[in-house]
């Protein structure tokens, strides 16, 4: 029952999002009830054709999706820009250790889940995604460092639900209340796989100047707040929303500034909406 009303929660949120004017309206992230069901992910079926030839070859290869209309879209989405072809906002990074060709459901992606950082398996990726875009590491890997980097986001991922949150703000939604890469207790699904590569010593976030933030839902939540303030001069409230997008940039990561990143190459890519 915790599960199910957590995904309830989310739920929520994103509907509050949706329908929220007000950068500082109270939403609670998660609610706590008891416990009846396994880990749901945040990602369903996507109702295209499996992707039968999505690669599974490479460990710590980085995976982003985009275009749907689930759960995580209405979630996640609200705040990423999806300025770029793909519409990304989904990301997880792979441990190719954990992998079975065997058996496809086997957790062995390292991202977001309701309960915070988590696991996805191939078949979240194969029957589940609508766009699919792996990027893997243009750079000589060392195997040793990737498996202890990817051992501290295990503890992470293994971590209980009461050890941790989903969510891109802390406590409720509120411009001022967005959680940091550096933040150890509300985990997202691209903060996963940047956390993973800033371990090995690797930072994918690009915080690239290409990516046009004003399609972003945050974006927009920001210019309401800013015009609303500063509603007698309109240069300062520009300066004030560039201001704060330009800090924020560099306090999240989301999948399109992994996508730009210098330190990933693109692989494979299928755009289906």
């Amino acid at each position: 029952m915790k599960k199910i009303m957590r995904i309830l929660a989310l739920l929520a949120m994103a509907a509050a999002i949706a329908s929220c004017s007000s950068p500082l309206a109270p939403v609670e992230n998660v609610v706590e009830t008891p416990e009846l069901m396994a880990p749901p992910r945040l990602s369903g079926y996507s109702g295209y054709p499996a992707i039968t030839d999505l690669p599974f070859n490479l460990d710590g290869a980085v995976y982003l999706s985009g275009g749907g209309e689930d759960l995580l879209g209405s979630v996640i989405g609200w705040a990423a820009p999806k300025s770029l072809p793909g519409d990304y906002y989904h990301g997880g990074a792979l441990d190719l250790d954990k992998f079975d060709p065997n058996n496809l459901d086997a957790p062995c992606m390292q991202t977001a889940i309701t309960k915070g950082a988590g696991f996805e398996s191939a078949n979240d990726w194969i029957m589940g995604k609508v766009n699919v875009q792996v990027r893997n590491p243009n750079f000589a890997v060392d195997k040793t460092r990737l498996d202890a980097a990817q051992a501290v986001v295990d503890y992470y991922c293994n971590l209980n639900e009461d050890q941790q949150e989903y969510g891109f703000f802390k406590n409720y939604v509120n411009i001022f209340n967005v959680v940091t890469k550096e933040d150890r207790y509300y985990w997202y699904c691209t903060k996963v796989a940047w956390e993973m590569w800033k371990t090995y010593g690797v930072d994918i976030d690009s915080d690239s100047l290409s990516i046009d933030w004003t399609s972003s839902g945050l974006y927009g939540m920001v210019r309401n707040y800013y015009y609303t303030i500063y509603f007698w001069s309109k240069t300062r409230a520009e300066a004030a929303i560039a201001a704060y997008m330009a800090d924020t940039r560099r306090k999240i990561v989301l999948a399109e500034e992994i996508m730009l990143s210098p330190y990933l190459t693109k692989v494979f890519e299928v755009i289906r909406n």
